[in-house]
């Protein structure tokens, strides 16, 4: 780190709270946004709001550490963390300095995007590191049909929101999928999306944020799943990145989003229940495309 850096404190975040600037969205109740110290700058800032959400800040700081350590050049760097690592500090990424959070994707970007994904997949961790990847797994292990299966709400709450001309038929996605396991031998960011893909015109290059689902996966599932959002945003796929779609993995994932749809409605997080549907349905229209 830079001299400028080892002089930001938690302190100094403290000191300033009135500064920040507020981000709208996303899928957890984390205060975060951009904070400003004078003399200093911008940074960004992320701090847990209860203990459940306190679990997940400390392993994305874990993860911040370790990523800058074997020098990933493609996510933003850890600046101060507080004493119990319920919150942390990192350089910003601003709109100002023409990064694009937009869901707008371009050829550009998702070759970038891939890029980053493929030099995260290269790093060689070492033991120590490695099991900071394997604890608490994300949800993708899971089969969300069977989970659907088993209720008959969750399954009425479906099938009222699944595209109809989809066909869905919830043992017909149990059977198709039932010998599918995914791989767990790869570092995957697992939750790529627009939101946590910050691009770069300027330098042609994309940062990777929002760590916490970070795990040694299926690296298929984690470049299905952005393909999704990419398609959900409107953007035709180019074939190279239709080529890398894969019908199993598509239909693993639409279980998965909407066991989530179904939980986030009921929590009443209706905005994000409604982008996991939107998700699911893409994914399974993909699908039905081979």
């Amino acid at each position: 780190m830079s001299d400028l850096y080892e002089h930001v404190s938690w302190n100094d975040v403290l000191n300033h709270l009135d500064t920040l600037n507020i981000a709208n969205g996303g899928f957890t109740n984390s205060l975060s946004g951009t904070l400003h110290l004078p003399q200093k700058g911008n940074y960004f800032l992320k701090l847990a709001q209860d203990t459940e959400n306190a679990k997940w800040v400390s392993k994305e700081i874990s993860i911040y550490k370790i990523l800058n350590k074997y020098g990933f050049k493609f996510t933003p760097k850890l600046i101060t963390t507080d004493s119990v690592n319920r919150g942390f500090l990192t350089t910003a990424l601003t709109i100002e300095d023409g990064w694009d959070w937009s869901n707008v994707w371009s050829v550009a970007r998702l070759n970038a995007t891939f890029e980053s994904m493929k030099i995260l997949s290269d790093i060689d961790l070492d033991k120590a590191d490695r099991q900071v990847f394997e604890t608490h797994r994300g949800s993708y292990f899971h089969n969300g049909w069977i989970a659907i299966n088993k209720s008959y709400d969750k399954t009425r709450f479906i099938y009222d929101r699944i595209d109809k001309n989809i066909g869905l038929d919830i043992l017909k996605e149990l059977y198709f999928i039932h010998n599918f396991t995914p791989n767990k031998d790869t570092l995957v960011h697992n939750d790529l999306r627009s939101g946590n893909t910050a691009y770069s015109e300027k330098l042609n290059a994309v940062m990777l944020v929002d760590w916490p689902w970070a795990e040694i996966g299926d690296k298929n599932l984690d470049a299905n799943a952005l393909l999704v959002n990419v398609s959900c945003s409107g953007m035709k796929l180019p074939e190279k990145y239709k080529n890398l779609l894969r019908p199993k993995e598509l239909h693993w994932l639409a279980g998965f989003w909407l066991d989530c749809a179904y939980k986030t409605w009921n929590e009443e997080k209706v905005e994000i229940s409604e982008s996991f549907i939107k998700s699911a349905n893409r994914a399974l229209n993909l699908a039905n495309e081979f």
